[in-house]
């Protein structure tokens, strides 16, 4: 028996209810109390550790979906991958969980991708390489 392929859709209906009304909470407390704006917004937060679950969620649901789904296409196990990397970067790929050392580059802990992006800027500004002259580059390379 051929299983349908999962869309967006198929998500239950109370999941998506739920989603709904956590992101409705949260954004209604930014900007209606102002006391809550640092605890929403600080690292390791509220917030992130939402969005952290969140990703997790994203993740082991498109594994099991996708398990479930037959003839499947292999660009498919991309869509799980990138929950598991956001719950990576939401978690310092464990290094705030379990306390390991992060390296260290140009002074700043290199815990997550955006980071490494953001010591690549200031090294190519460094240069006197404009942030325009890069995007400018990569869409000719495109």
């Amino acid at each position: 028996m051929r299983v349908p392929t999962p869309s967006i859709s198929a998500v239950p209906h109370p999941t998506r209810l739920v989603i709904g009304l956590l992101l409705a909470v949260l954004i209604a407390g930014y900007t209606m109390i102002p006391a809550l704006r640092d605890p929403l917004t600080r690292e390791d937060g509220v917030t992130e550790w939402i969005s952290a679950a969140l990703f997790l969620a994203a993740g082991i649901g498109g594994v099991v979906a996708i398990r479930r789904t037959v003839g499947a296409p292999r660009w498919s196990w991309l869509l799980p991958a990138a929950g598991f990397i956001g719950f990576g970067e939401e978690t310092a790929y464990g290094a705030r969980i379990f306390g390991f050392p992060l390296p260290v580059i140009d002074g700043e802990p290199v815990d997550s991708l955006h980071d490494v992006f953001d010591i690549g800027e200031r090294f190519i500004t460094g240069l006197g390489i404009k942030r325009m002259h890069v995007a400018g580059a990569v869409a000719l390379i495109a």
